[in-house]
């Protein structure tokens, strides 16, 4: 993720990063492989927050769990960011959901 304060900072950004080869531990081959071509970008607009510094970070996402045939929705309270971090050295604190193709969520 990259902060641009202005136009300028945004071009800049972008430019740098369309056209590398993106590597991640999701990426074919992890760190050590061949990495994807970035493409494209998403460009978010910031809100303002007052005492952004005082913010909390958090992690979800829903994914394909092909094993299982179905969705799962991963979160944390910890993470954001550095949620292969997190997921690694705390697993318990990455939590899943898996959402059944028929029934959708079970209720609690």
């Amino acid at each position: 993720m990259k902060v641009a304060k202005n136009l300028d900072d945004l071009k800049i950004h972008a430019g740098n990063i369309i056209g590398m080869m993106l590597k991640t531990p999701q990426t074919p081959g992890g760190m050590e492989g061949p990495g994807k071509l970035v493409r494209q970008v998403l460009i978010a607009e910031d809100s303002y927050v007052p005492q952004f510094d005082q913010c909390k970070e958090f992690y979800m996402s829903i994914l394909t769990d092909r094993a299982r045939q179905c969705n799962v929705i991963i979160y944390s309270t910890e993470g954001g960011m550095d949620i292969e971090t997190v997921a690694e050295n705390t697993p318990h604190l990455v939590h899943k959901e898996y959402v059944d193709p028929v029934h959708g969520l079970a209720s609690i």
